[in-house]
């Protein structure tokens, strides 16, 4: 059992500043998908922090205060000796994880000698399409951490806006529960994903979004996307049998890789089936949401329509998707204007 599993289900309350001049509010800390998580008392997500990077800055009696990152003014400050102990155990494995001796040895003991010769055999009987989409299958969550890991710095610089981060989080929630979503400062392609299953949209989908609806139907069409947004995916799609085989055999994806990876990342040239935003739509109208703006803005920045528009009516009397026009305000300013 790692550290993560033993203490996936534990929650504690702490308490939290956004900043110098915020004032602390109690929330509750639990785990994430390698992060920590704050949220409400009502189990709204407010902000999620890496737990690799996570860091002791002060030690009060029984309190311990924790910054997301080195120099960050954002604080959290937790009491219970428990989850103290678990955060000190995961965030160890976290940064033991994302070091380079670490990153290989985690990617190469999840692949046996015995499991490469069956994937050789199967290889030569079925075909190297066959054997992409095995490679594509057998890697680990783990394993899809760590080269999103390696991947992130390598991208256009992320959009942190703290209270916009929030407002994201709880609208990804939403529209698809558990969907982890990235602002980046870049124009194209709107939509991207990490190996981890993590959305990146373009700054510009969000500032530019006509309304709540069209961001949400983004993420709505990276969640029905799945593995065709991955640029791991993809990279094992161009991949020639020899050197499927030899990433099979070590499971290390190198530096070229890593690059191609980067490439595949950035590109433009993906387009999605017209069931995939038909679908997007379709929760679009579970939701409560008409729509037709994410519709109109998918046509304009990708020249792409849904197979199927029937049945699209939305809910009578739901909820907005962002409450507060100071929330909505929050998101368009993610990226700090």
């Amino acid at each position: 059992m790692t550290a993560l599993e033993q203490y996936i289900r534990l929650e504690a309350a702490g308490r939290w500043r956004e900043g110098p001049d915020a004032p602390w509010r109690e929330v509750l800390v639990s785990f994430g998908n390698a992060s920590l998580v704050l949220s409400d008392f009502e189990e709204q997500p407010l902000t999620h922090w890496s737990l690799a990077a996570v860091e002791v800055v002060a030690r009060e009696g029984e309190a311990v205060v924790y910054a997301p990152d080195p120099g960050a003014s954002e604080l959290l400050e937790v009491s219970d000796a428990q989850m103290v102990e678990a955060i000190a155990a995961v965030s160890a494995m976290a940064r033991t994880r994302a070091a380079p001796a670490g990153r290989r040895r985690a990617l190469g003991r999840t692949l046996t000698a015995a499991l490469v010769l069956g994937l050789v055999a199967f290889g030569a009987l079925r075909g190297p399409d066959l054997l992409r989409a095995r490679a594509f299958a057998l890697v680990s969550s783990e394993q899809a951490e760590l080269m999103s890991d390696g991947l992130r710095p390598r991208l256009a610089t992320e959009c942190r806006g703290s209270e916009g981060m929030r407002v994201l989080a709880r609208l990804a929630d939403h529209v698809a529960p558990g969907q982890r979503v990235e602002v980046r400062r870049r124009t194209s392609p709107p939509l991207g994903a990490l190996p981890d299953g993590t959305l990146i949209l373009g700054n510009d989908v969000v500032e530019q979004a006509a309304s709540p609806a069209v961001i949400a139907g983004w993420i709505a069409l990276g969640a029905e996307a799945g593995p065709a947004l991955s640029p791991f995916y993809r990279w094992t799609q161009e991949l020639p049998a020899r050197e499927l085989l030899a990433f099979l055999s070590s499971g290390e994806v190198g530096q070229q890789g890593m690059r191609e990876m980067v490439l595949h990342a950035r590109a433009t040239d993906w387009v999605p089936e017209g069931q995939a935003i038909a679908l997007a739509m379709a929760r679009l109208a579970e939701l409560g949401v008409r729509p037709d703006s994410f519709a109109a803005d998918v046509l304009k920045r990708l020249d792409a329509r849904p197979s199927d528009m029937a049945g699209l009516e939305p809910t009578e009397d739901a909820p907005p998707l962002i409450r507060r026009d100071r929330d909505w305000l929050a998101l368009l300013d993610i990226c700090g204007g």
